[in-house]
């Protein structure tokens, strides 16, 4: 079965139903699994097939393009693809497509908000490669693909130059920032024995970000990363399972170049990579913001200004 899911709820404890449910990938591939079995699941009927048959089967139109998959039909809850395929789809690239021709469920997890060439992907790669006949359980297989995945890293970014004097001499200081929507007081960077710091002086706390330069630091924020505070506190109730989900980040640092400092930080139980550039000058500090895979948060670039320095 499926371990500690997790499912959006209202403020009174009700599960929102049609989206929100936080699965790992092999989840999701039970999930489709469950549908690929009619409801089946280990001998026993979960849900009935009349139920399966209908919510997966075009209930209502939504186009008649025979080369998009958005245009195949609309279920219960479930999208029509093409290849007589259907699935559940996730903001920003998930996926749990089921194939009954092929007996094949395809789980998929991702951050992207091109969620047609996702698919493309499955149609031009994975299924031309599948075969008719029936794969035989290979253990040596099994292996050296568990073997192959759990290689399977996100890259840390190199330190793209060395730490020098001159730079740990603009890196060592307070700014603070003029005053900004986004709640930011001041920004105070720091050096120590074991991790370097940024500290985010907000209005009613001080976030502290460790992070290394060849190495990913997990942090667990307090309120929130700036450019990320509008579109939570506005719509997300502090409640919400993708509020709490938005304080879990993962950062590293890099310096690009004697004046220029970033820091790359994922929130790593969603799609979302936060970027935030540090550019250094005698006028004093210039920060940079992008959002990638954010869903609600603008992808263009947002800026914060630092008071002259003194």
């Amino acid at each position: 079965g499926i371990d500690k899911p997790e499912w959006e709820e209202d403020p009174i404890g009700i599960n929102v139903g049609g989206w929100g449910l936080h699965l790992k990938t092999e989840d999701i591939a039970k999930f489709g699994q469950l549908y690929l079995n009619k409801g089946n699941w280990n001998g026993k009927q979960i849900l009935s097939e009349e139920w399966i048959n209908s919510a997966t089967s075009k209930q209502v139109s939504n186009g008649n393009n025979p080369f998009n998959d958005w245009t195949q039909g609309y279920g219960f809850q479930f999208w029509r693809s093409r290849y007589n395929s259907y699935r559940g789809d996730g903001a920003m690239g998930q996926f749990c497509l089921v194939i009954p021709e092929k007996d094949m469920v395809i789980a998929i997890t991702s951050g992207t908000n091109d969620l047609a060439l996702v698919m493309e992907l499955v149609w031009d790669i994975i299924l031309p490669n599948t075969s008719e006949t029936k794969i035989s359980k290979s253990d040596i297989a099994y292996n050296k693909l568990k073997k192959r995945l759990s290689s399977l890293s996100l890259n840390p970014y190199s330190n793209r130059m060395g730490v020098k004097n001159s730079i740990m001499k603009s890196f060592n200081k307070e700014y603070q920032i003029e005053d900004n929507e986004e709640g930011v007081k001041s920004i105070s960077f720091k050096t120590g024995e074991n991790h370097n710091f940024i500290e985010l002086e907000m209005e009613n706390e001080k976030e502290l970000i460790s992070f290394e330069y060849d190495s990913f630091i997990k942090n667990s924020l307090k309120t929130h990363l700036p450019f990320t505070r509008s579109r939570r506190s506005k719509i997300l109730p502090k409640s919400s399972l993708r509020y709490k989900k938005n304080k879990k980040i993962a950062s590293i640092g890099s310096w690009l170049n004697e004046n220029e400092f970033q820091l790359t930080n994922y929130l790593y139980e969603t799609p979302v990579k936060m970027t935030y550039d540090f550019i250094f000058s005698d006028d004093g500090l210039i920060v940079k913001s992008t959002a990638k895979n954010y869903l609600g948060v603008s992808n263009n670039e947002l800026i914060l200004k630092s008071i002259r320095y003194e």
